[in-house]
């Protein structure tokens, strides 16, 4: 599948960022992906969007043990942050009612450490924090908060820039594509994944081709980057 999202410099809020671009210059971009076609293939266990990894804790107290509560208890907030982030629409998320840790933590089934150092007064670790599917559901539910769980299979992102009659995709003037490869990580349902531009992307696909929608020249550098 291909779906084309055309953007216009007027949209974007930080003009200073775009300061190369003019506008009558036109950006688009060019998702790819198989999920139409493969359906089973592409949507991972909705029960993956609940956990939340790689959280990083360091607290200090008056002994080791105080520390560790401090600790596990700014995990546990971080990784509920995040997985609200990750499940409910931006525009509802200031609509989810405030929760008090001893609710939280009812929310929680399990927290994973994947390293942990103490000393006398200090506490530091790395967790996994795993949350409990059906008592998220059933909170969002009654606070009328709508969410999404299942997670896509990751699409291929082709930046497209139309400037002075010409389309650019490769070229080192495409600033589009340099904004999308800057993008922080996502910890979101999607995962956008940028081609690096080499001489194997160079050959498989030109701007014309993405915009155009070429099968073949689409499928080809989507199964080298294993979005097809």
């Amino acid at each position: 599948m291909v779906n084309y999202l055309p953007w216009f410099v007027e949209k974007i809020p930080d003009n200073s960022r775009f300061a190369t671009f003019t506008f009558k210059r036109i950006l688009t971009v060019v998702f790819i992906a198989s999920f139409l076609t493969f359906p089973l293939q592409v949507l991972a266990e909705p029960q993956a969007a609940y956990i939340i990894n790689n959280i990083s804790v360091d607290e200090t107290s008056k002994s080791a043990a105080i520390a560790q509560r401090l600790a596990l208890k700014k995990g546990q907030e971080l990784a509920y942050s995040r997985l609200l982030n990750r499940i409910v629409p931006v525009d509802r998320q200031s609509k989810i009612p405030s929760l008090q840790y001893s609710d939280l933590v009812q929310l929680v089934s399990g927290i994973d450490f994947i390293e942990q150092k103490s000393s006398p007064t200090r506490y530091l670790a790395k967790i996994n924090v795993r949350f409990n599917q059906t008592a998220v559901r059933n909170y969002l539910r009654n606070a009328n908060i709508r969410f999404a769980e299942t997670k896509s299979k990751p699409l291929l992102v082709l930046p497209v820039l139309k400037a002075n009659a010409t389309l650019q995709l490769w070229d080192a003037s495409n600033t589009w594509i340099k904004v999308w490869r800057n993008l922080p990580t996502s910890d979101g349902l999607i995962n956008l994944v940028i081609p690096v531009g080499d001489t194997k992307d160079i050959v498989s696909i030109s701007p014309e081709q993405a915009i155009e929608g070429n099968r073949k020249r689409i499928k080809d550098i989507a199964q080298r980057y294993g979005t097809s």
